[in-house]
């Protein structure tokens, strides 16, 4: 179990960045915002923010090749 943790979160994190680039932000960000929310409840649109906030860096970089 210990060593699936890290897969699981290398592919979350390469599926949350990949989404980033994509159409289907908008929906990816509200399902991300919403399970946050489970974890931090007193902050969903703080979550929100951020995730914006992260697409909106990465977009202003270059795609590498």
């Amino acid at each position: 179990m210990d060593a699936e943790i890290p897969a699981l979160t290398s592919t979350a994190a390469s599926t949350a960045v990949t989404l980033l680039v994509t159409d289907g932000w908008a929906k990816a960000t509200a399902g991300l915002a919403s399970l946050w929310s489970r974890v931090h409840p007193d902050r969903p649109r703080v979550i929100e923010g951020e995730l914006l906030e992260a697409r909106s860096v990465r977009m202003a970089r270059p795609r590498a090749l």
